[in-house]
């Protein structure tokens, strides 16, 4: 009885086991595959917010300038021919042409913005697919390896069982053979009174 317990308590201690170690693994992996790019997150986040800030300026000193109507400060390509007169009176067109030099470095900022929160995008679902290939193979492996044990425990019951069921039975037949020695009947080899 004593064998059965003891090997019921090992068999929970080898799933606990089983699941600790493995999903422990599983989650350092996925951990550190994240954890790696965090330095990245963090400078597509800083990309992102000087664009912002960028553009908000850029946009306000538009305004401002337009509002003010100083088209000698719109700074206009020289090589477009614009009619500063009419170009004056159309706020969209103005907007679009004036800062020539300053609104090719902001839209450079949102291009490389943009390619970096791409690569954020493009790493992201590559874990994902690689994560979830590894959890199946993982999850199938942590099975597999529970499976086993159970089967070992569900043998080693069986044999306890067995054994505990052998030795009761041999001591019912030790005690009917007991009681008849006692009545005075002797056995042979045979299981015959003699």
């Amino acid at each position: 009885m004593s064998d059965m317990f003891y090997n019921f308590s090992t068999y929970l201690t080898n799933q606990t086991d089983i699941i600790f170690i493995n999903l422990k693994e599983y989650f350092k992996y996925i951990k550190n595959n994240y954890r790696s790019m965090e330095g990245f997150i963090h400078k597509t986040e800083n990309l992102k917010n000087a664009f912002y800030k960028s553009l908000k300026n850029l946009k306000t000193k538009k305004e401002d300038l337009f509002r003010k109507q100083e088209v000698a400060k719109w700074d206009f390509d020289p090589k477009e021919n614009v009619d500063k007169s009419t170009i004056a009176s159309d706020k969209g067109l103005a907007l679009e042409k004036m800062l020539y030099k300053e609104t090719p470095q902001v839209n450079y900022q949102k291009v490389v913005y943009g390619f970096y929160l791409n690569r954020i995008l493009s790493e992201h679902d590559r874990l994902k697919i690689i994560n979830s290939n590894l959890h199946y193979k993982n999850s199938m492996n942590i099975f597999e390896m529970m499976t086993n044990k159970t089967t070992e425990f569900i043998t080693s019951l069986a044999d306890n069982t067995a054994e505990l069921t052998k030795n009761e039975k041999n001591k019912g037949n030790n005690e009917d053979n007991l009681e008849q020695n006692n009545n005075g009947d002797v056995e042979n080899n045979d299981g015959e009174n003699v």
